[in-house]
């Protein structure tokens, strides 16, 4: 894994999968972990039609059959990217180099669980709303995630907004991915806006 900068930078790493692991404190995964049998067999009756999936997270038509294709496989253009400290005292993903628009980075992944209440990114900041009927699933990546987990957040009409998510119905269930909004340069932070509800719950205004 890819961390610190670039190869070549004064802080760069070539670090083994566990090694970043213990680093980061989180595991990494490259599929949708699912609580319960009961559960992972719902998961396709559960989904929402494609009729319903809301404008923002509907990829073009013409990227579909692709994406599937790359979530199948579990694309990951590991290369693509590192992860390195962020300005807020945490991590971010950075492009290692240039980008180009509409090209997907990863699968936003964790483990799917039911909530009988609203998102609460108070307490799991790596929450998000898995597509289904109820609104009821939800993905955390708190301890169990891609990479993807570690996109900031950008105001959308922000400069450095230049990520968005999709649903992509792969065999019967949605996959979220992640994917650039437009060119991204090399060294560039990878960064989409996480909405209002998210800033909400947390309890402070929307950066």
């Amino acid at each position: 894994m890819h961390f610190g900068g670039l190869a070549g930078d004064p802080e760069y790493e070539l670090l083994e999968r566990a090694a970043f692991e213990q680093r980061l404190g989180v595991a990494l995964s490259a599929s949708l972990v699912v609580a319960t049998p009961e559960l992972q067999r719902g998961l396709p009756l559960e989904n929402l039609s494609p009729d319903n999936v809301p404008d923002a997270l509907r990829p073009p038509e013409a990227q579909l059959e692709d994406l599937a294709n790359a979530i199948r496989g579990g694309h990951t253009p590991i290369d693509s990217f590192y992860i390195a400290p962020d300005a807020h005292g945490g991590h971010g993903l950075f492009a290692a180099t240039d980008l180009p628009r509409h090209m997907l980075l990863g699968e936003y992944v964790g483990h799917v669980r039911r909530e009988t209440v609203a998102c609460d990114y108070q307490s799991d900041a790596y929450l998000m709303r898995y597509p289904d009927v109820a609104g009821s699933l939800h993905l955390s990546a708190k301890d169990c995630g891609s990479l993807m987990r570690f996109v900031n957040h950008a105001p959308a009409a922000h400069p450095a907004n230049n990520a968005t998510c999709w649903a992509v119905l792969v065999d019967g269930a949605y996959h979220t991915v992640v994917v650039t909004s437009r060119a991204v340069r090399a060294r560039e932070e990878v960064a989409y806006d996480y909405g209002e509800a998210y800033w909400a719950s947390r309890g402070v205004p929307a950066l």
